[in-house]
């Protein structure tokens, strides 16, 4: 259709429509012109039929209720219960998953910061993005708000149940209705919309349509106005041939939900493999894995409890250490401390053993002294009492008990000391192998993987040699980066590294601030971007690219299906294949490669697409209107004249063509001299347009 068009008022309709500055209207006021010249050169003029613009409608194959769901894991509260990492990355909600700040899901998938998915098998992905009943929201703010609703692109908005809004700041609040590129407002019952009131888009590529609910394009609407039913009998019959290309289309679309629920499919498994690490991180922070653990119930603290060995070494590198802020022993197996062996005085204050029975001469008390080098054996000693206040001697006997119950207990502290070796053995190896989990450099960041780094405050790095380096961000996979603010880059080797972006998939790249890369190799780079598919490129700003290698190249700009490219600014391309390379155009296929719009409700605002049953019935009534023309016409002509002088003669007649017939009635009169001759006459055909006429000659 043109970008440059006027209004004009269509009979067959009852409407005004809209039409090519060029062509004419079939008003009132254009076929009184159109009678007076048949009248008068006798000739057929045909009637210019009126002009539509172009309209959509769902399709009988477009299902809203299928969308794709990005990082959805469901479990029974017991196995995953609601709470949040450290660093408010992981958001668990009952039956369903949440991921990102603030986020929330009922028995659905909400991905990205105050990510909401409300009413059961939502998916949210995106910051502030918000999906009802059965609902798929994907991008910045992107609002599912009706049931089985799908929003795709930066702010999209899917209000009623069943739309479908794709661009940023798409808006379909019709039931059942269908927006179509950035910023397009759908806002009837079952109609697409590919624009607004401000801002129309063309629909190029367009084939030529066959059926009576079909899209026409321009070609087919100049030939309509401008070929004879001969030719548009033709046309229609060569049209009726390229029905065949309808199950090229489907094969098409069925190859687009392959690639779509293969997306969702390694995205589901890397939820999983996250969900695990998170089980095993709290495991290990909690004291409930590993090889020292602790019973969250009793507080009592096992160290190796599942393991064989049978010392403990706590010796390190600077040699042998201190076991301090043990309490005393009282079973058999438990360790001693000094206070408890001092009380049995076989060793001093210092820890020395003490070989005879002497004071400190330092000290005030009472000295005894044996004589000879070799000391005294006193002999005969009663058991002495063996008390808190006590000061007897005890003899060889008692400290022969003594000494048996030290020994079993210096067993006990062999064994004990195993254990221990055991313990400071395994915590080496803790400390030497650093994937088992360990604070990051940020403040509240977590790291998991050898040279893995999480610098950003609660950011997350899983992954040998991942980065986690923006603020609340989070890199799963071996070599991610996620060094944008609230980032997150899950795959190996992915990318995020604009504001609020999200990269998912092997090698993806998200660069552009709010933007969204799902898929191996994808590449979102302009701001407030989305790129779903393998190899999908999304680089204008506000582009969305959904489909393997789909290029969305335009500002504004969406391309939807395998290898669809949308290269010109606020332009849509759709299907496989397809090329909108305009600005402001909608292309549903490729120079050669031409597809059908089919569905197509009849149109009735100004600025919507008509279908082919609209054309043929504007060239049926435009045909019959100048038939009418010719009838009133030629009944004119056969009017006779007054041929005697002073007389007045008065003649009716009537006749027929194509169908139509006319009717007319005139007066004539020639002067007494016989040298001029004036006459009128009206007109009317079967269309029930009303003619007249006045005319004069002079003989000479």
């Amino acid at each position: 259709m043109n970008k440059t068009y006027r209004t004009i008022f269509n009979a067959a309709t009852g409407k005004l429509a809209v039409a090519s500055e060029l062509a004419k209207g079939s008003s009132k006021s254009s076929k009184r012109a159109a009678v007076l010249t048949a009248v008068s050169a006798a000739v057929v003029v045909l009637a210019a039929p009126s002009a539509n613009a172009a309209n959509y409608n769902a399709g009988d194959n477009s299902s809203a209720g299928s969308s794709a769901a990005f990082g959805c894991t469901i479990a029974a509260a017991p196995l995953l219960p609601a709470g949040c990492s450290p660093s408010n990355n992981f958001n668990l909600t009952q039956y369903g998953t949440a991921v990102g700040e603030s986020s929330s899901a009922t028995a659905g998938v909400a991905y990205g910061d105050h990510a909401t998915a409300t009413g059961g098998l939502g998916v949210a992905v995106g910051n502030y993005s918000f999906a009802s009943y059965s609902a798929t929201a994907v991008g910045t703010g992107a609002y599912g708000e009706g049931q089985w609703s799908t929003a795709l692109g930066r702010s999209a908005h899917a209000a009623s149940n069943t739309a479908v809004a794709l661009g940023g700041g798409a808006s379909a609040s019709g039931a059942n209705s269908v927006a179509v590129g950035a910023n397009s407002v759908a806002d009837r019952d079952n109609a697409v919309s590919v624009g607004s009131t401000s801002a129309r888009r063309q629909i190029t590529n367009v084939a030529d349509g066959t059926q009576a609910n079909d899209a026409v394009n321009y070609g087919q609407l100049n030939t309509g106005l401008s070929t004879t039913n001969a030719r548009i009998d033709s046309a229609n019959t060569a049209i009726a041939a390229t029905n065949a290309e309808l199950s090229t289309t489907n094969t098409t679309l069925a190859a687009t939900n392959a690639g779509l629920s293969t997306a969702q499919a390694n995205i589901a498994t890397h939820t999983i493999n996250i969900a695990d690490i998170n089980k095993q991180l709290g495991e290990l922070s909690s004291g409930t894995l590993g090889i020292v653990q602790q019973n969250p119930a009793s507080g009592a603290i096992t160290v190796g409890a599942s393991l064989g060995g049978s010392t403990v070494d706590f010796s390190g590198s600077g040699g042998l250490r201190k076991l301090t802020g043990v309490a005393n022993g009282v079973a058999d197996d438990d360790v001693v401390t000094m206070s408890q062996l001092r009380a049995t005085g076989l060793i001093d204050y210092t820890g020395k053993e003490v070989g005879a029975v002497t004071y400190d001469t330092g000290l005030s008390f009472d000295s005894v002294t044996f004589a000879g080098s070799n000391g005294t054996v006193l002999h005969r000693v009663a058991a002495g009492e063996i008390s808190e206040k006590s000061q007897d001697a005890v003899n060889g006997s008692q400290l022969y008990a003594l000494q048996e119950k030290f020994g079993d207990l210096s067993g006990r502290v062999d064994d004990l000391s195993g254990r221990f070796d055991d313990l400071s053995d395994r915590l080496g190896d803790v400390e030497e192998n650093p994937s088992a989990g360990r604070p990051g450099t940020g403040e509240g960041s977590t790291v998991v993987g050898e040279g893995a780094d999480a610098s950003g405050r609660n950011s997350s790095a899983i992954g040998n040699g991942s980065v986690a380096s923006g603020d609340n961000s989070s890199a799963v996979g071996n070599g991610s980066v996620a060094s944008g603010d609230n980032s997150s880059a899950i795959g190996q080797g992915s990318s995020a590294s604009g504001k609020n972006s999200s990269a998912i998939g092997q090698g993806s790249v998200a660069s552009g601030d709010n933007s969204s890369a799902i898929g191996q190799g994808s590449v979102a780079s302009g701001s407030n971007s989305s790129a779903v598919g393998q190899g999908s490129v999304a680089s204008g700003s506000n582009s969305s690219a959904i489909g393997n290698g789909s290029v969305a190249s335009g500002n504004n700009s969406s391309a939807v299906g395998q290898g669809s490219v949308a290269s010109g600014n606020n332009a849509v391309a759709l299907g496989a294949g397809s090329v909108a390379d305009r600005d402001n155009a909608v292309s549903v296929g490729s120079a050669g490669n031409e597809r059908q719009i089919t569905n197509v409700a009849a149109g009735t605002a100004p600025t919507d697409a008509v279908n082919l049953q609209q054309m043929n019935n504007a060239v049926s009534s435009a045909r019959q209107d100048a038939m009418g023309g010719v009838a009133a016409a030629m009944a004119v002509a056969g009017l006779p004249q007054s041929t005697q002088p002073g007389r007045t003669f008065m003649a009716m007649g009537a006749s027929t063509y194509g169908g139509e017939y006319g009717t007319a009635m005139g007066l004539s009169y020639m002067t007494r001299d016989g040298k001029w001759t004036v006459k009128a006459a009206v007109n009317t055909s079967s269309r029930g347009e009303v003619g007249g006429v006045i005319g004069g000659g002079f003989y000479w």
